[in-house]
């Protein structure tokens, strides 16, 4: 294959992984305009910090694409409300991994029952991403 070729394919390919970026961009944004604030941050703050992967080059998420005004210190809490709930992600998907490596129904459902009481004011949508990030983490 010519050179000359390969470079247009990787400039092809480069085109469609921005374009599907910028659609997953969108999409976050709208979700969090459907939701209430600290799920609203979640959204933004998991696309800003573990969402985007090299090289994708679209812009973070501002506060500002979804909210009309916030207040700052608000803001700073929710965020880090958000990181203890990445945590927690982390810290329960392992346990509920372990749980079904060992094939522990009973386990599992407990261990995915604590982790949503020691995140309460998160939606389901929010909290599955969490626990999702945990356990591929913990993989």
């Amino acid at each position: 294959m010519s050179s000359k070729l390969q470079k247009k394919q990787k400039v092809a390919q480069a085109k469609e992984l921005n374009e599907l970026a910028f659609k997953s961009r969108s999409k976050i944004i709208s979700e969090a305009k459907s939701y209430d604030f600290l799920n609203a941050v979640f959204c933004i703050h998991s696309y800003n910090t573990r969402s985007k992967l090299p090289p994708d080059k679209t812009p973070d998420i501002s506060p500002y694409d979804i909210f009309v005004s916030f207040d700052e210190k608000e803001y700073a809490l929710a965020i880090e409300k958000c990181e203890k709930l990445l945590d927690s992600g982390i810290k329960y998907g392992d346990l509920a991994l372990k749980a079904v490596r060992y094939r522990n129904g009973e386990e599992y459902r407990q261990v995915i029952e604590l982790f949503r009481l020691n995140n309460l004011g998160f939606n389901d949508e929010n909290l599955d991403k969490a626990l999702h990030y945990g356990m591929t983490i913990m993989k």
